[in-house]
């Protein structure tokens, strides 16, 4: 291929991929002229773009709003596919003169059940509104490695 190859860092992996899948990948990096390292990168962000969208959508219908203060704090637990376990994410959001402001929460800790973190993220929001927690990151999915 006449394109250079990219100065991003790299680690190699091993892996067992059907043949035939390999042959069609190996054909498809020829008729669009990219790598096949290109190709297999671009098909893990896409597969990983529609997990992520499935359990936000699961967690949104799963979502929990509590009334606390002026603020209303919604609890929406990630299921961590990999673990099985739940970790707790929360919006807290609150409306003055008109506009609503609202920003995202996420705790590292997991939990067994859904209910568990999503009582946790309930109380994690409790906190932070009355100054007990430390500031925590918030979700911000335009640093997300995959973000085409």
């Amino acid at each position: 291929m006449a394109r250079p190859r990219s100065t991003k860092q790299r680690k190699q992996y091993g892996l067992r991929i059907d043949p035939q899948l390999m042959r069609e990948l190996a054909h498809l990096s020829v008729d669009e002229q990219k790598w096949l390292n290109e190709l297999t990168e671009e098909a893990i962000c896409d597969l990983l773009k529609k997990y992520r969208t499935s359990r936000r959508a699961r967690a949104n219908r799963m979502s929990k709003d509590v009334t606390y203060r002026e603020y209303t704090i919604s609890s929406t637990p990630l299921h961590l596919l990999e673990s099985g376990k739940w970790r707790p994410e929360i919006v807290i959001s609150s409306e003055r003169e008109g506009v609503v402001t609202a920003r995202p929460y996420a705790d590292e800790t997991t939990y067994l059940t859904e209910e568990a973190a999503d009582n946790h993220g309930i109380q994690l929001g409790q906190d932070i509104i009355d100054g007990k927690a430390p500031e925590l990151p918030g979700n911000d999915d335009d640093n997300e490695l995959c973000n085409r």
